[in-house]
Protein backbone atom coordinates (compact mmCIF):
# COMPACT_ATOMS: atom_id res chain seq x y z
CA UNK A 1 0.00 0.00 0.00
CA UNK A 2 1.38 3.39 -0.99
CA UNK A 3 1.69 6.32 1.39
CA UNK A 4 -0.19 8.32 -1.25
CA UNK A 5 -3.33 6.18 -0.97
CA UNK A 6 -4.70 8.32 1.88
CA UNK A 7 -4.76 11.50 -0.23
CA UNK A 8 -5.94 9.63 -3.35
CA UNK A 9 -8.75 8.02 -1.34
CA UNK A 10 -9.84 11.46 -0.17
CA UNK A 11 -9.78 12.64 -3.79
CA UNK A 12 -12.01 9.73 -4.80
CA UNK A 13 -14.70 11.07 -2.47
CA UNK A 14 -15.20 13.98 -4.86
CA UNK A 15 -16.90 14.09 -8.21
CA UNK A 16 -14.37 15.03 -10.92
CA UNK A 17 -16.68 17.91 -11.90
CA UNK A 18 -16.89 19.16 -8.34
CA UNK A 19 -13.40 19.10 -6.85
CA UNK A 20 -12.76 21.02 -3.61
CA UNK A 21 -11.59 24.58 -4.19
CA UNK A 22 -11.51 25.95 -0.66
CA UNK A 23 -9.08 23.48 0.94
CA UNK A 24 -5.60 24.84 0.16
CA UNK A 25 -3.98 22.16 2.33
CA UNK A 26 -5.65 19.32 0.41
CA UNK A 27 -4.83 20.82 -2.99
CA UNK A 28 -1.19 21.39 -2.03
CA UNK A 29 -0.87 17.86 -0.63
CA UNK A 30 -2.45 16.36 -3.77
CA UNK A 31 0.04 18.31 -5.92
CA UNK A 32 2.91 17.03 -3.77
CA UNK A 33 1.60 13.48 -3.86
CA UNK A 34 1.54 13.57 -7.64
CA UNK A 35 5.11 14.93 -7.82
CA UNK A 36 6.40 12.36 -5.34
CA UNK A 37 4.41 9.64 -7.11
CA UNK A 38 6.23 10.44 -10.35
CA UNK A 39 9.56 10.22 -8.53
CA UNK A 40 8.59 6.93 -6.86
CA UNK A 41 7.41 5.40 -10.14
CA UNK A 42 10.77 6.17 -11.72
CA UNK A 43 12.55 4.68 -8.72
CA UNK A 44 10.38 1.56 -8.86
CA UNK A 45 11.22 1.03 -12.53
CA UNK A 46 14.93 1.58 -11.85
CA UNK A 47 14.85 -0.89 -8.95
CA UNK A 48 13.14 -3.51 -11.10
CA UNK A 49 15.80 -3.15 -13.79
CA UNK A 50 18.53 -3.27 -11.17
CA UNK A 51 17.13 -6.46 -9.62
CA UNK A 52 17.57 -8.22 -13.01
CA UNK A 53 21.32 -7.61 -13.02
CA UNK A 54 22.74 -10.97 -12.07
CA UNK A 55 26.38 -9.85 -11.88
CA UNK A 56 25.75 -7.71 -8.80
CA UNK A 57 25.40 -9.15 -5.33
CA UNK A 58 22.64 -8.01 -2.96
CA UNK A 59 24.91 -5.62 -1.07
CA UNK A 60 25.90 -3.89 -4.31
CA UNK A 61 22.27 -3.66 -5.39
CA UNK A 62 21.29 -2.08 -2.07
CA UNK A 63 24.07 0.49 -2.40
CA UNK A 64 22.98 1.37 -5.94
CA UNK A 65 19.38 1.72 -4.74
CA UNK A 66 20.54 4.22 -2.11
CA UNK A 67 22.39 6.16 -4.79
CA UNK A 68 19.25 6.19 -6.96
CA UNK A 69 17.12 7.39 -4.04
CA UNK A 70 19.54 10.21 -3.22
CA UNK A 71 19.74 11.18 -6.87
CA UNK A 72 15.95 11.25 -7.31
CA UNK A 73 15.42 13.26 -4.15
CA UNK A 74 18.16 15.69 -5.18
CA UNK A 75 16.80 16.01 -8.69
CA UNK A 76 13.33 16.95 -7.48
CA UNK A 77 14.75 19.48 -5.03
CA UNK A 78 16.97 20.94 -7.75
CA UNK A 79 13.97 21.31 -10.05
CA UNK A 80 12.11 23.26 -7.36
CA UNK A 81 15.16 25.48 -6.85
CA UNK A 82 15.42 26.09 -10.60
CA UNK A 83 11.79 27.23 -10.61
CA UNK A 84 12.56 29.57 -7.74
CA UNK A 85 15.76 30.94 -9.28
CA UNK A 86 14.63 31.18 -12.91
CA UNK A 87 15.33 34.58 -14.49
CA UNK A 88 11.63 35.15 -15.02
CA UNK A 89 9.23 34.87 -12.07
CA UNK A 90 7.55 31.46 -11.99
CA UNK A 91 4.42 30.61 -10.04
CA UNK A 92 2.62 27.33 -9.62
CA UNK A 93 -1.00 28.43 -9.88
CA UNK A 94 -3.93 26.34 -8.78
CA UNK A 95 -6.99 27.16 -10.84
CA UNK A 96 -10.63 26.32 -10.21
CA UNK A 97 -11.19 22.99 -12.02
CA UNK A 98 -14.97 23.31 -11.63
CA UNK A 99 -15.29 26.11 -14.15
CA UNK A 100 -15.65 25.82 -17.91
CA UNK A 101 -12.63 28.08 -18.17
CA UNK A 102 -10.47 27.37 -15.08
CA UNK A 103 -8.18 30.34 -15.82
CA UNK A 104 -11.08 32.59 -14.83
CA UNK A 105 -10.39 31.90 -11.16
CA UNK A 106 -6.98 31.42 -9.61
CA UNK A 107 -7.46 29.80 -6.21
CA UNK A 108 -3.92 30.34 -4.91
CA UNK A 109 -0.32 29.83 -5.94
CA UNK A 110 2.97 28.52 -4.61
CA UNK A 111 5.43 31.26 -5.38
CA UNK A 112 7.43 31.79 -2.23
CA UNK A 113 10.72 29.90 -2.02
CA UNK A 114 10.05 28.95 1.59
CA UNK A 115 6.74 27.38 0.59
CA UNK A 116 8.48 25.13 -1.93
CA UNK A 117 11.26 24.37 0.54
CA UNK A 118 8.99 23.31 3.40
CA UNK A 119 6.50 21.52 1.16
CA UNK A 120 9.29 19.52 -0.46
CA UNK A 121 10.41 18.01 2.84
CA UNK A 122 6.82 17.36 3.93
CA UNK A 123 5.93 15.76 0.58
CA UNK A 124 8.93 13.43 0.65
CA UNK A 125 8.21 12.30 4.19
CA UNK A 126 4.45 11.97 3.78
CA UNK A 127 4.18 10.51 0.28
CA UNK A 128 7.34 8.66 -0.79
CA UNK A 129 7.32 4.90 -0.52
CA UNK A 130 11.07 4.74 -1.19
CA UNK A 131 12.77 7.88 0.08
CA UNK A 132 13.02 9.17 3.64
CA UNK A 133 13.89 12.77 4.31
CA UNK A 134 15.37 12.15 7.73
Amino acid sequence: MSKRNKIYNKLSEYDSDNLPIDDKNFITKLFGARLIGAMDNNLKESFQKLDRLSTLNEEQKLEIKEILKDNSKGFLYSMLLKLRDFSYPVEVNFLNPNLDNPEDEKLFSLEDELEFHFHYFDWIEEFSDYVNEA
